[in-house]
């Protein structure tokens, strides 16, 4: 049913004469009031549908003609839309032996549009319902569905002001009931109505929407649904002023039942009005919801699906587009054999901003909220998404609008009250994107932190969170600097009775790229930490953190913007007997590009990976691995039996040119076995910087490495080494090094460890040019070794030797030069493996070395390396080594 239309106003008077004013137009009549009941009652199939809507409101008359032009009448108002409702008595349907359904569909009346100048728009019609006003009762199956639209508002001119949108709003409005073996079903919606747009008047409020329903029923199975939607904004055309705001959202469930419950809210706030001829863009509004679901003997299966409004757009002039929507969500799943949840939230974006505008970007919303699960028994499971809102880019001298951060702070849990349960969590934060900008100022990216601490029962519990900043706004222009990302930190703290996994993964936001001269922005920093500790089985840290890459820069000499750092840390341990601790950390610092699209390694961020693993009683294995522009790696691991393992890259290396890399350090590894206590360390760098002293004082086992090394630091370290000098001539070392190890304090049995070294030379700059390593300052401890064997190979070289005493390891690791042969050109590798063994606890050993690349020895020198290659030859030959051979020699 509808109720009837209001009919338009009649049209003012015509002056009398000149200098007189006309009349104003009529109201426009309001649309009729809508109101219906049913009652239906019987056997078999009940259904009952009813669709009722409030008559839309008339259009206001038109303007009487004034003796001028200026002095014409007004505009009439537009009529009102009609209301919608139910009766008291409601719709009721009942089955006394089959099913049940009953439907109500009410619609709010359109407000009448103003006929003409300085008439107001008519406000459309609002619908409530409330108090069980639609019924459906049956034996097996009940369903109770309600959707409340409120009409939108009407349209003006002029000066004239917008109708307003009706407001929806539902509470408890619904009801179902089946008997104990049957399902119930309850479904209801609430859609606010638009507002009318103005030119210069003011604008009408978009229509709230308010949703509101709790229910405890005794069924085998409750399916409940909340739909939620809120009003557009008015637009708004003229040179000045804002369009109309997007209304709030409110969507509100609580649900009992004895069996299994499905659950769903669904929310989104309104879009913000546009802007036109100049006028901004609205902002959006605002979203909250909140549900609670239970069963008392059964499981429940919970879903949000959270958004906020986009902010209005702009088409022309120098307004500023809407900012996004926020968002708040709650959610809680309580229940007997098992609770899952799963929760999207999405902050709103700024609105757009199209092409012709000077206009300024909005900023995206903003989002929170909270997901718990919790069983008494069973698994309980909770998944929460979180997107903050990104900014909107700008035209001309606007500013980029900046992306939403996002903050998650032990908000999404997950409890199995049950030693043969099991937990889930799984949290996304993912903040938003700046907006790009022209001649103004770009849009940042938002930072996200994402973090969850939890101490459990369970027979399984895991934790996996993944935290992404976001990207900044580029900049195209002739100069200034793009929108930098934002920062991301993800952190896990994870106690479990049995088996335990933490999983973290931070990646930080690209910086924004700079196009037509414009430089591009830095990357952001990435934190990644993760720590497990299993009482009673496994445990497993995985930590991943990506620092953000710098925005690439098009014009050449520009450079691009610096690499982000990223830090990563795993620890695990497993307190059992005969149970398994392992962690993995791996830290990747963000690239910086130059013109090319190279990577430039002196630019890129820093990158440190640690990882730690204990199983005092079992079996413990650590890997960490980090690459940047400088990389840290270290794996601990104390147990029984297990394995560490660390590895460093670099981006690259500036050696010889500022916009390429032509030698980086593919790879560096390190890895040894263990039966107590085991530390190993990795290190390269790029750019000369130097490692730690006590990073070697605390290893049982290390590789440091660094290319490009200063004079002011090459001339000491080198000082004394007469036949390594003489090789090298006048050329610097292009990397130091050193290697070794030890026996751990704590060990018992065999203890061994393995180096191996990928030097690579990534284009033909040292084409041609002969490479030499020089082994320097041998150290040893004990008796140093049982066993220890080191090779070298290049495209053109090949050779391995192996030691079984000091004094012959000490004679070749003393002033010892090496010529590798000719480097043959692109893409070559350098590669080196040293593997050392011991059973005594006071062995170890460590040598530095040295690698330069000579363009073409003169022959005084080669005479001088000849000789002092000679001399070696007959020191080895005393002690039983075989140079020049392919194959190591046992001794």
């Amino acid at each position: 049913m509808r109720g009837g239309d209001g009919g338009s106003g009649g049209s003012g008077g015509s002056a009398i004469g000149s200098g007189f004013p006309g009349g104003d137009g009529g109201r426009g009549g309001d649309g009729g009031t809508a109101s219906v009941s049913v009652s239906a009652s019987g056997p078999g199939e009940m259904d009952a549908f009813v669709n009722a809507a409030g008559g839309h409101g008339g259009v206001g008359g038109d303007p009487g003609l004034g003796g001028s032009a200026s002095n014409d009448g007004n505009g009439g108002r537009g009529g009102n839309g009609g209301n919608a409702s139910l009766d008291p008595a409601g719709v009721t349907v009942t089955s006394t032996s089959d099913r049940s359904d009953a439907v109500v569909l009410l619609f709010g009346g359109r407000g009448g549009d103003a006929s003409a100048l300085g008439g107001t728009g008519g406000d459309g019609g609002s619908v409530s319902v409330t108090d069980s006003q639609v019924v459906a009762t049956s034996p097996t199956d009940s369903r109770a569905l309600l959707d409340v639209n409120g009409g939108d508002g009407g349209r003006a001119f002029g000066n004239g002001a917008s109708g307003r949108g009706g407001d929806a709003i539902a509470i408890n409005a619904v009801k179902a009931t089946s008997d104990s073996t049957g399902v119930t079903s309850l479904s209801q919606a609430a859609y606010g109505g638009f507002a009318g747009s103005v030119e210069n008047g003011t604008v009408g409020d978009a229509g709230s929407a308010f949703n509101r329903l709790e229910h405890t029923s005794d069924s085998d199975y409750l399916r409940a649904i909340l739909t939620t939607e809120a009003g557009v904004g008015g637009d708004r055309n003229s040179a000045t002023g804002v369009a109309g705001a997007g209304a709030d959202a409110t969507s509100i469930g609580s649900f009992v039942n004895s069996g299994d419950i499905g659950a769903d809210n669904e929310f989104r706030s309104g879009d913000g009005g546009t802007g036109l001829g100049g006028a901004s863009g609205g902002n959006a509004g605002d979203a909250f919801g909140d549900l609670q679901v239970q069963s008392n003997t059964a499981s429940v299966d919970a879903f949000v699906s959270a958004i906020g409004g986009e902010g209005g757009s702009v088409s022309g002039g120098l307004g500023r587009a809407g900012n996004g929507g926020n968002v708040e969500s709650n959610v809680i799943a309580t229940a007997e054999t098992g609770a899952f949840v799963f929760s999207s939230v999405e902050g709103g974006t700024g609105g757009f901003v199209a092409s012709g505008s000077d206009a300024s970007g909005g900023d995206g919303g903003t989002v929170t909220g909270s997901v718990h699960a919790v069983t008494a028994t069973g698994t309980a499971s909770a998944e929460g998404f979180f997107t903050g809102g990104s900014g909107s880019s700008a035209r001309a001298n606007g500013d980029g609008g900046n992306g939403a951060s996002i903050s998650i702070d032990n908000l999404v849990t997950a409890t199995s009250n049950s030693a043969s349960g099991d937990s889930s969590v799984l949290i996304v934060a993912d903040a938003g994107t700046g907006g790009d900008a022209q001649q103004g100022t770009s849009g940042i990216g938002g930072d996200a932190v994402a973090r969850s601490s939890a101490v459990h029962a369970d027979a399984d519990s895991a934790v996996e969170i993944e935290s992404y900043g976001g990207n900044g706004g580029g900049r195209d222009n002739v100069s200034g600097l793009a929108g930098r990302g934002g920062n991301a930190t993800a952190d896990v703290s994870l106690t479990n009775d049995g088996t335990a996994t933490g999983t973290v993964g931070a990646y930080a936001g690209y910086g924004g790229s700079g196009t037509g001269g414009a430089m591009g922005a830095g990357g952001a920093d990435a934190i990644g930490s993760s720590s497990v500790i299993s009482r009673d089985s496994n445990a497993q840290a995985n930590t991943y953190a990506f620092g953000g890459d710098g925005g690439s820069t098009e014009s050449e000499p520009v450079q691009g913007g610096l690499g982000g750092d990223s830090i990563a840390t795993a620890y695990a341990q497993a307190d059992a007997v005969d149970q398994v601790a392992s962690s993995y950390a791996e830290s990747v610092a963000g690239y910086s590009v130059s013109d090319t699209n190279a990577v430039v390694a002196a630019r890129s961020g820093r990158a440190n990976a640690n990882a730690t693993s204990v199983a005092l009683q079992g079996s413990a294995s650590s890997d960490a691995i980090a690459d940047g522009r400088v990389a840290s790696a270290i794996a601990t691991a104390e147990g029984l039996s297990g394995n560490a393992r660390a590895i460093t890259s670099t981006a690259g290396a500036t050696f010889a040119s500022e916009t390429s890399d032509v030698l980086r350090i593919g790879s560096n590894s390190v890895s040894a076995n263990v039966g107590s206590r085991t530390r190993v360390d990795s290190f390269s760098a790029a750019d000369g910087t130097m490692w730690s002293e006590a990073e070697i004082d605390n290893s049982n086992a290390f590789s440091m490495l660094t290319l490009s090394p200063s004079v002011s630091l090459a001339q000491p370290e080198l000082a004394g080494q007469a036949n390594i000098n003489a090789a090298f001539g006048d050329n610097d070392p292009i990397g130091i090094g050193v290697f070794g190890g030890n026996y751990p304090s704590s060990g018992t049995g065999l203890h061994s460890f393995t180096t191996n070294i990928e030097l690579q030379f990534s284009d033909l700059t040292y084409s041609g040019d002969e490479a030499f390593i020089g082994f320097y300052d041998f150290t040893s401890n004990g008796l140093g070794f049982e066993e220890l064997m080191l090779s070298i190979s290049t495209d053109s070289f090949s050779n391995a030797w192996s030691f079984t005493d000091l004094a012959t390891a000490s004679t070749f690791f003393t002033d010892n030069v090496i010529s590798l042969g000719a480097i043959s050109g692109n893409q070559e590798s350098l590669l080196m493996q040293l593997d050392w063994s011991s059973s005594r606890i006071n062995d170890g050993f460590s040598a530095s070395y040295a690698i330069t690349a000579v363009p073409e020895p003169s022959s005084c020198l080669a005479i001088l390396v000849a000789f002092v290659a000679v001399n070696l030859r007959r020191r080895f030959k005393e002690h039983g080594i075989v140079v020049g051979s392919c194959e190591p020699t046992a001794f």
